[in-house]
């Protein structure tokens, strides 16, 4: 229907408008009355059937990017049954979400969520755009050299005041894209991503000292296991003929090795949830268009659904385990 209608009033705006001035003539008549309105909807049509997706396509980081402690988001109606357990999940406004922009789209999702659920917010996080834990050296994203942008805040400042100006009793981390880019680190010449020893040390002592951070008041860190990512071509939904190294399922494999490896290295102050194992077992498997449609990012409706259907009262019950059996409080 899209591609009916650009086709049609494209046609229309071709033969009355385009084709006269390009030849030099005057629009007289009705012509201007048919072909200018067609010209602006030939645009406007066109606009709609190259940037919209099957699932919605884009996500929304205008909406999403305010500090998760500030914005209001829309509230959807309720799911079905939604409240027949009214309260059950508000504990989760004592949640802070931190990490990247796809914290970000997790945190908006637990806002709209908890707000259409039970009439309450989160407590608060950080989560920046474009900017993820590994702060030194080079990193290499769609095949093109970067240095870490300058927009991204000291964490060791913005995340320490978030932290204290909200003490949340448990805070949540998601991290993934950026860390599974190729990197050189400074004094190294040699490109190295997740699985290459020297990186993995590097990208070990970045987490933990992001784990100290958000625990430095007292709250559990539970932090999320990331799906596998598929980077598509800049500005578009299609994906490269040759894959871009970021989206090798094996580079996000081992950055949740990693990550499991936290429970070990500050028991009783961290915990993993395997976001990564659950969505493996949708439908459409980790790259359930439903839920993450750019292949990277939860959508705001994908990430409602997620806490929904699952990721609500799987961070409660990781939380009142670690709560019965360490006091964090």
């Amino acid at each position: 229907m899209r591609v009916l209608l650009t086709f049609g009033m494209a046609g229309i705006s071709y033969r009355f408008f385009e084709a006269p001035i390009r030849r030099g003539r005057a629009l007289r008549g009705w012509h201007p009355f048919v072909a200018t309105p067609a010209a602006f909807a030939t645009v406007a049509l066109a606009a709609v059937a190259v940037t919209a997706g099957p699932h919605g396509g884009r996500i929304d980081f205008g909406a999403a990017s305010q500090s998760l402690d500030e914005r209001l988001p829309p509230v959807p109606a309720a799911a079905p049954g939604a409240m027949e357990a009214p309260g059950r999940f508000q504990e989760l406004q004592r949640a802070a979400v931190y990490g990247d922009s796809t914290a970000l789209m997790i945190g908006m999702g637990l806002d709209t969520w908890l707000m259409a659920r039970e009439g309450v917010r989160a407590r608060g996080g950080v989560g920046e755009l474009g900017c993820g834990l590994a702060r030194k050296g080079t990193y290499r994203f769609q095949r093109r050299e970067y240095q870490r942008r300058k927009q991204c805040g000291d964490r060791d400042v913005t995340w320490a005041e978030d932290i204290q100006r909200g003490r949340p009793d448990f805070v949540i981390v998601l991290v993934g894209p950026w860390e599974v880019c190729d990197r050189k680190l400074p004094g190294d010449d040699t490109w190295r991503h997740p699985g290459d020893p020297v990186l993995d040390a590097y990208l070990r002592q970045e987490m933990l000292s992001v784990v100290d951070l958000l625990s430095s008041e007292g709250a559990l860190v539970l932090w999320l296991t990331h799906p596998a990512i598929q980077v598509h071509k800049p500005s578009s939904l299609q994906l490269p003929k040759t894959p871009y190294p970021e989206s090798d399922p094996a580079r996000m494999a081992r950055l949740d090795e990693l990550i499991f490896e936290l429970e070990k290295l500050r028991p009783g102050i961290v915990r993993v949830i395997d976001l990564a194992g659950y969505m493996r077992t949708l439908p459409g498997g980790e790259m359930d268009p439903s839920y993450r449609p750019d292949g990277t990012h939860l959508s705001i409706e994908g990430a409602s659904k997620l806490w929904n259907d699952w990721l609500g009262a799987e961070v409660l019950r990781v939380y009142h385990d670690e709560a019965s059996r360490t006091p964090h409080n």
